[in-house]
């Protein structure tokens, strides 16, 4: 079972946070989108592909969803020597291929044909960098691991809380997707199965994207209400609450930066065995201008949400208005919700990542004003814990 079908939600995170440190030299030569909805569709459709001097590699990925029919897929040389031929019906996936050309090619072809064929289908061809033209590759995962330690010092030296409650924040992050991962492993891939073979197109990416949220909701912003709960000096202070929040989001950020600067590292020195993922970097990335800026980015957008969540859900249990708790709950969903759209529909592999971008950016806008409100919100008198009181003697 592959892992980013397990978590697809997390996949879309990570992904974005190793393509986005590439600033170039991947170019997407060819990337097509085919629907036949209304008619089976049969026809031969040709595509001449120039190749940009000095490119050696070629990648190649697909995605189609057919309800019915073949779809034959050729790449041909010059000389019209295939250098890669894939046929499919139903459902079928290639990400990553890699495709080697002749010495001085300056053109290949691409040929797909389609035999009474009903559904969606999306074919990327693009340019592979050398090694060599990868070095900025190297920028992202620091600058992921920058916004981590400017929010988390930013906010220490600006509030003077105490720094264990930001650690507090990120142990509660950890509970959460810990329990997150081991829901999804056994559960996600049966459950989208089961909403795709039971439901129209729409209504399963619908469906999907909102079980793909939900996990998140669940149990990040779940477990913060149960440990609040059972610890509520957690909501004593408006500081303490914006520090277990700030406490969350930057420890996921330091997190996959680490883990973007690791990959990258492994890829530009040549690791053996590490093609594949030149290639499937280079795929992410072909379609994104300026994309070595979108993982830092997203990690400023996902600490706000992460901070402004979690801080409704302590403003809740200090106010005892549930209606707090779900405004947390929607935001935390919403935002893996589009990650699960863009991983469901294939947006992940074929688009630019700034239209993900673009469509969380409203959550983390919104999280400034939601903080400041909540922070004047605040009662002024703060929580105590309740007495334990001594069990009853028996009367005599």
């Amino acid at each position: 079972m592959n892992w980013r079908d397990r978590n697809p939600g997390l996949a879309a995170l990570i992904l974005l946070g190793l393509a986005s440190a590439s600033s170039a030299n991947a170019d997407a030569l060819l990337n097509l989108s085919r629907e036949s909805a209304a008619q089976a569709e049969t026809k031969t459709e040709r595509f001449p592909v120039t190749i940009p001097a000095g490119v050696t590699k070629l990648g190649l990925t697909v995605q189609s969803r057919l309800s019915e029919g073949k779809v034959t897929l050729r790449v041909l040389d010059p000389n019209d020597t295939p250098l890669a031929t894939h046929a499919w019906g139903g459902n079928f996936t290639l990400s990553g291929s890699t495709l080697k050309l002749p010495a001085g090619a300056q053109q290949v072809r691409l040929e797909l044909a389609t035999a009474a064929a009903r559904g969606r289908w999306n074919v990327l061809l693009y340019a592979v960098p050398p090694r060599a033209a990868l070095y900025p590759l190297l920028l992202a995962g620091p600058l992921m691991i920058l916004v981590a330690l400017a929010f988390t010092v930013g906010w220490k030296l600006w509030s003077h809380d105490q720094w264990r409650w930001q650690w507090v924040g990120a142990a509660i992050w950890a509970v959460g997707v810990a329990l997150k991962f081991a829901c999804s492993i056994p559960l996600t891939k049966p459950v989208l199965h089961a909403l795709e073979a039971a439901l129209p197109r729409g209504a399963y990416i619908a469906a999907g994207a909102l079980y793909i949220g939900l996990l998140t909701g669940v149990f990040e912003i779940g477990v913060t209400l149960v440990v609040a709960l059972i610890w509520r000096k957690l909501a004593a202070t408006p500081h303490r609450a914006v520090s277990i929040g700030v406490g969350a989001g930057g420890i996921e950020a330091l997190l996959l930066g680490v883990a973007a600067l690791i990959g990258t590292l492994v890829v530009v020195v040549g690791v053996p065995s590490t093609e594949s993922a030149l290639t499937g970097v280079a795929a992410t990335v072909a379609a994104t201008p300026l994309s070595w800026l979108a993982g830092p980015l997203e990690r400023i957008i996902a600490i706000l949400c992460h901070t402004s969540s979690r801080t409704l859900v302590m403003l809740a249990i200090m106010r005892r208005r549930a209606a707090y708790f779900w405004y947390g709950f929607l935001i935390m969903t919403a935002i893996d919700a589009v990650a699960g759209v863009a991983h469901l529909t294939g947006a992940m592999m074929f688009c630019s990542a700034w239209w993900i971008e673009l469509a969380i950016l409203p959550f983390a806008i919104i999280s400034v004003p939601i903080l400041r409100w909540c922070l004047r919100q605040w009662p002024a008198e703060p929580v105590t814990e309740p007495p334990i009181e001594p069990p009853a003697l028996p009367s005599t």
